[in-house]
């Protein structure tokens, strides 16, 4: 019994850190980048987990994937997005420091894609914009029709 207890606070001891910075993330400065991967400081292997603070990022073998969140520094939500395998894919959406929204639209292989909403200063939204996309190609568009290249 006295061999097992000793093992048990052993083994604590040994995982309890790992497993507590595992389960709340790293902030975005402890990671560094080489060879366009993502590592943790002083670590030799590609990161794996999230980042928590103002950038909250999510990681897979070095690169992002998964949602991300980024806050100004009032707290305020500035961005979210997502990522697949390093490149921003689906719906981001960004939003000015008063909380209104900037601009949104979707993006595939990090190039934007279809439609995107553009906020003005005074709040009113249109669909007007450049999409450069593999569905609609590129050019300008108005009212969801395509006007020029």
């Amino acid at each position: 019994m006295k061999r097992l207890l000793t093992t048990l606070v052993i083994l604590t001891g040994l995982f309890a850190p790992a497993l507590a910075v595992a389960g709340e993330g790293v902030n975005i400065d402890d990671l560094v980048v080489r060879e366009g991967l993502h590592y943790e400081k002083f670590t030799e292997e590609p990161f794996t987990g999230k980042t928590v603070g103002s950038a909250q990022y999510t990681f897979r073998r070095g690169k992002k994937h998964g949602p991300v969140v980024l806050f100004y520094p009032n707290g305020q939500l500035s961005m979210k997005g997502n990522y697949k395998d390093g490149d921003l894919d689906g719906l981001w959406v960004w939003y000015r420091m008063d909380g209104q929204l900037l601009e949104k639209g979707p993006y595939k292989d990090s190039l934007r894609e279809g439609f995107w909403v553009f906020s003005k200063r005074d709040g009113t939204t249109d669909m007007d914009g450049k999409c450069c996309g593999y569905h609609g190609g590129t050019g300008t568009y108005r009212n969801g029709k395509k006007v020029s290249d």
